[in-house]
């Protein structure tokens, strides 16, 4: 399921779901969290704090 790689098909899904003894739907899950915790740490971080114009 890497991005350099072809994506898997439904069947190749369920058969790694079934080796690991989880539901498709607990690893697609787990994979839209993991997706949501990159894109916040790209996120450009802006500084706390109250700043004036002149940034003091």
């Amino acid at each position: 399921m890497n991005r350099d790689e072809a994506p898997i098909n439904t069947n190749e899904l369920d058969l790694i779901c079934k080796a690991l003894g989880i539901s498709p739907s607990e690893i697609i899950g787990i994979a839209e969290r993991a997706v949501l915790a990159q894109q916040e740490q790209a996120k450009p971080q802006r500084p706390s704090g109250r700043y004036n114009s002149a940034g003091e």
